[in-house]
């Protein structure tokens, strides 16, 4: 659940653990910056343990492709995993979203697991249960 006043807003950044969002608005407007996954290198990221990347991209971010949009209440977002973005709060906002992991983005979120495993105990768990999701795949073996 997301709730935020007028003019609030969150900075350039990557979801967590290589996961797909979604975004259902329920009141108020939010203006929508997002950029494919791959300028997401050109766009200078620094990662912070246990924290979405964030980015300090100057001038790369006037140059770089991206789709800019305002959601309204009833309209649904989906962000892609790896697809930096940002949003601010052009009204009183409320809004309900998850993010999740399927097969299109498994590979990425067990490889940011992984490296997030190495000091988070959490992150370890939880990428040994995504490891062996009945797929068409066989259980991946993964060894931390």
């Amino acid at each position: 659940l997301f709730i935020g006043p007028r003019g609030s807003a969150c900075g350039l950044h990557v979801d967590t653990a290589g996961s797909n969002f979604w975004m259902l608005l329920l009141a108020g407007r939010k203006r929508w910056t997002i950029y494919p996954r791959e300028c997401a290198a050109a766009l200078a990221p620094s990662f912070v343990q246990g924290h979405d990347a964030a980015f300090d991209a100057g001038r790369a971010l006037s140059a770089a492709d991206r789709y800019e949009f305002d959601l309204s209440p009833g309209e649904l977002l989906f962000v892609p995993a790896g697809s930096p973005h940002t949003v601010t709060n052009l009204e009183h906002t409320s809004a309900i979203s998850a993010n999740y992991i399927d097969e299109s983005n498994l590979d990425l979120a067990l490889t940011e697991l992984r490296v997030a495993a190495l000091s988070n105990p959490e992150a370890a768990a939880l990428h040994s249960q995504l490891a062996c999701l009945p797929t068409e795949r066989a259980c991946m073996n993964f060894a931390l």
